[in-house]
């Protein structure tokens, strides 16, 4: 008999971050949650919003380096957040300091490159092509003429 794994709930809710449900914000793309996570209608929309979200990491709260992003989004109390720093880095080849701007045009591979390893930690593997991470960093950004809400 084949095992067969079971799809990761971020990928069945179209969340490949796993963005927690929030009171008062409704994503662009969101249709729900499962009690917990928020819920989009497509990948797209899910990747988009987790650039979304980094980019409010660094405008709002200053968390502007690699470490600094992911030890907000996955503090200590709930991940093992150097581990998942370290595999951030690894795949980006970068150093934990290193600022990826987001919605800057410019280090858009950058940026898909992080959210792309921020996946592989979420998901327990690597589920995402690069051409979606692409797509939804110019629907977060309004790189292709269609953004126009803020969340």
């Amino acid at each position: 008999m084949k095992k067969y794994r079971k799809i990761p709930r971020g990928l069945r809710n179209c969340n490949p971050l796993n963005i927690r449900k929030s009171n008062g914000t409704k994503w662009v793309g969101q249709i729900g949650d499962d009690g917990t996570f928020c819920v989009f209608e497509d990948v797209v929309h899910g990747l988009r919003a987790a650039f979304r979200l980094l980019r409010t990491y660094q405008v709002k709260y200053k968390c502007n380096t690699v470490a600094q992003m992911i030890s907000r989004w996955a503090p200590a109390n709930e991940n093992h957040t150097e581990a998942y720093i370290r595999l951030v880095c690894e795949r980006m080849k970068c150093e934990p300091n290193f600022i990826p701007h987001f919605g800057s045009r410019e280090e858009k591979d950058d940026c898909c490159r992080m959210v792309d390893a921020m996946a592989v930690v979420e998901l327990g593997g690597d589920f995402l092509a690069s051409d979606v991470l692409r797509e939804a960093y110019d629907l977060a950004f309004g790189n292709n003429g269609k953004e126009g809400r803020v969340c």
